[in-house]
């Protein structure tokens, strides 16, 4: 008899590690399989399963996959797993199968199938071209099926000429409450899924039900369709996988965007240069910017024109989260202030699925009065320093042969009437009857979040600061009338509430629906984002913190209250404030900010025979002006300019 040898304690420790590593491998393997509900290969062809649509008869088994032909015109077959394999409480799982497309146009998935009337459905046609259609369908009892989504012709590489056959299309659609989420897979595309839609039905959604696999005919047969690799799994921890967002995509307010040439040369079209920040806006948007890169998050602005349709704006986001080069799994969040926000809002209708969060702050969703004087008279109400200093600049440059300030703000900013109120807001002064308009159709017909997306989105408002809420309105004069002024009533007076944030409605900053988070704090409209609580708010939702940053981690401002502004045309300047700090423009602006009574000297360097100063007064108590002056000559000169913080000044330039 052979004597076994002692094993060292050394050679045992190795052991029960190799033990131990094996069994960790095992229990990680049983977890995983855990969350297996049910899957078939078809090794054992049709065992599993039983027909609700034609019979058991009408599918093949071979070589580990299952099909059907159906020669016969509008059509189907369909089978479903048997009860013994089924439980009857599954409702939320992720649902997995390759589809291999021989003949025909039709081939589809059912899920929390109930019965033959009671059931979703994706419907998957391609045809020989190589062009493809996905929807989702719904049928409930004694209604006729209903198209819920549809993603038509969008195509898998039209025009390569390439054979369907042998094709694999392997789906997944994970199913969570009323998400109805689809990913494809096609073999030729590699190993990438591409997210097909994410839709929520809010409609008295099925909440169980089995998974189904249908071959139809339709009006093209015969078809014929092969099934393989069927797996229903748990939804899990890890099912929504959190994508990596390390870029902020930054969106300012009316005004904030400064392009020198189309501003002062009034083009809508044409103009040279690209859009940037304007220097009267810095102020509000710096701190926001400086605090969000201090907290890990590279800050991309979009500047914009902001006097454009907001729908124009939506294709250069798109370039521009294009250009990012973003990763597979990388997306970018969106803050958008003002009507940065509705920028953002109409972006995310394209269905982009690059926007991992939204949030919007100070946005009138709902449109704000303060637009009604604007686009029917042409005055600016704004309370915004930043919207009046660029809108009322609009004005004084480009009212030039046009008969009025109301035609030169409507060709020239037609914005305007992108924010114009969808609530009833006008008073009739003698009948005392609230009434709306229809002028805003855009933001009208805008559904808002849009169906279907999976971005996270939030909103941020202000109350305790007087905000106009209804125009009184009486009838204009006959000349008024002739001009095509006031056709919706002339104002005579305000009716004003503290449930805003001085220049949009919190009603109108938030959006009522469920998936949006609507946060409200105590500050103005440009406090929302300049200072610590609504800058706080903002980057917490973005990191999904909950407890608050601390103070050194922002750079904090406060909404500017009154300007003295300076703009040469074509010319480079300095100015000099009371104190002898000294600013250089910035793309021909000179912006003092809240300053001081005083004089400023400025020193010029003309770049033409003939160059434009403008000067702009913008008090405290709301007044401002605009002076304009022609300079003559290429020479260098030296003047100062009075600013008197309580009364405009006449002729400021001396």
């Amino acid at each position: 008899m052979k004597r076994l040898k002692r094993t060292s304690p050394k050679a045992y420790s190795v052991i029960l590690i190799i033990i131990s590593l094996l069994f960790l491998s095992c229990a990680k393997t049983i977890r995983a399989n855990e969350r297996i509900l049910f899957e078939d290969n078809f090794d054992r062809g049709l065992e599993k399963w039983e027909a609700v649509r034609g019979n058991l008869s009408d599918w093949i088994a071979n070589n580990g996959q299952i099909g059907s032909i159906v020669s016969q015109y509008d059509t189907s077959v369909e089978i479903t797993p048997k009860d013994e394999f089924w439980n009857e409480e599954w409702g939320n799982y992720i649902f997995e199968v390759d589809i291999i497309p021989k003949r025909g146009v039709d081939r589809n998935l059912t899920f929390r199938f109930q019965g033959i009337d009671k059931w979703y459905e994706l419907h998957h046609t391609i045809d020989k071209h190589g062009w493809y259609g996905i929807s989702l369908d719904r049928v409930y009892p004694d209604q006729n099926k209903q198209l819920i989504f549809v993603k038509a012709s969008d195509g898998y590489f039209p025009g390569e000429n390439r054979s369907l056959v042998d094709s694999i299309f392997h789906f997944k659609i994970v199913i969570n409450g009323n998400q109805i989420i689809a990913y494809l897979r096609e073999e030729k595309e590699g190993e990438n899924e591409k997210l097909i839609f994410n839709y929520t039905d809010d409609n008295t959604p099925l909440t169980k039900g089995k998974i189904g696999l249908k071959v139809s005919s339709g009006s093209v047969n015969p078809t014929e369709v092969w099934f393989d690799n069927v797996k229903i799994t748990k939804i899990g921890e890890d099912t929504f996988p959190t994508p990596r967002v390390e870029k902020v995509i930054l969106a300012p307010g009316m005004g904030a965007s400064w392009n020198t040439e189309a501003i002062l040369n009034c083009k809508l079209n044409g103009y040279q240069g690209d859009w940037t920040m304007a220097p009267f806006a810095e102020d509000i948007y710096n701190p926001l910017i400086s605090s969000l890169q201090d907290n890990g998050f590279q800050v991309i602005p979009f500047y914009y024109d902001w006097r454009k349709r907001i729908p124009s704006h939506s294709t250069n986001i798109s370039n521009l989260i294009t250009n990012l080069n973003l990763g597979e799994n990388e997306k970018v969040d969106f803050v958008g202030h003002s009507m940065g926000g509705l920028v953002g809002r109409d972006y995310l209708k394209s269905g982009s699925d690059k926007i991992y969060k939204y949030i919007s702050a100070g946005s009138p969703h709902q449109g704000t009065a303060l637009a009604y004087p604007a686009w029917y008279g042409g005055e600016i109400w704004n309370n915004s320093l930043v919207t009046k200093i660029a809108a009322t600049l609009l004005i004084k440059r480009c009212g030039v042969n046009r008969k009025n300030d109301m035609e030169t703000l409507r060709e020239i900013a037609p914005s305007f009437q992108d924010l114009l109120p969808t609530y009833p807001f006008l008073r009739d002064t003698k009948t005392g009857i609230l009434k709306s308009i229809n002028t805003n159709q855009w933001l009208k017909e805008n559904t808002f979040p849009p169906t279907g997306t999976d971005t996270i989105i939030a909103t941020l408002s202000g109350k305790g600061f007087d905000t106009l809420e209804n125009i009184r309105t009486k009838e204009p004069s006959k000349k008024e009338k002739k001009l095509g002024l006031w056709e919706e009533g002339k104002p005579a007076g305000k009716e004003t509430t503290t449930k805003g944030d001085g220049t949009v409605l919190s009603k109108s900053a938030k959006i009522e629906n469920e998936k949006v988070t609507n946060f409200e704090i105590n500050q103005n409209h440009g406090g929302l984002v300049t200072s610590q609580e609504g800058i706080n708010t903002i980057i917490n939702f973005l990191k999904g913190e909950k407890s608050a940053l601390s103070a050194t981690s922002l750079i904090t401002g406060e909404e500017p209250k009154s300007a003295l502004v300076m703009i040469a045309y074509p010319s480079t300047f300095v100015s000099i404030d009371p104190q002898g700090k000294i600013k250089k423009d910035k793309h021909n602006v000179v912006a003092q900010i809240n300053p001081k009574s005083g004089k400023y000297k400025v020193g010029f360097l003309p770049l033409a025979d003939e160059s434009t100063l403008l000067i702009g007064q913008f008090l405290k108590n709301g007044d401002y002006s605009w002076k304009e002056y022609k300079i003559k000559g290429r020479l260098p000169f030296a003047k100062t300019i009075k600013f008197d913080g309580n009364t405009l000044t006449e002729n400021p330039l001396q």
